[in-house]
């Protein structure tokens, strides 16, 4: 899996300059498109502009205790996190697709590459 990851970085980041693409950011991202390789940098970074959000990578998010699972079958907000073994992403509901750094990507796109993602929200504080 992990010789497929880098090729779906860039298979996304193309598909998001050509289409759903979001205006380019005023500042660049604090991160390189390496560190950001499981997508959980875009995650910590866009997280902690609202509240403080421990990094943590993609292979560990299903246990931080500060995301929680949405159920199966509920209803997923703008900006939950969907998250598949070896990778996360940021849901974005305006387009029904996942945001990554430069822009979003339909949904159909990746879940035709990854499956179906587990959802999380985030939750802002440890319990």
């Amino acid at each position: 899996m992990w010789f497929i990851l880098p090729w779906f970085t860039v298979a996304l980041s193309l598909c998001a300059a050509q289409a759903h693409a979001l205006p380019p950011p005023v500042h660049a991202l604090p991160f390189s498109t390496a560190e950001n390789a499981d997508g959980a940098r875009l995650v910590w970074w866009f997280i902690n502009q609202h509240t403080p959000f421990p990094y943590t990578t993609a292979r560990d998010f299903p246990d931080s205790p500060y995301v929680q699972r949405i159920p199966p079958g509920a209803a997923v907000r703008n900006f939950d996190l969907a998250w598949w073994p070896g990778y996360v992403m940021l849901f974005d509901g305006k387009d029904d697709g996942y945001a990554i750094a430069t822009g979003s990507v339909p949904r159909a796109i990746v879940e035709k590459a990854l499956g179906k993602p587990v959802f999380y929200q985030w939750v802002g504080e440890a319990p």
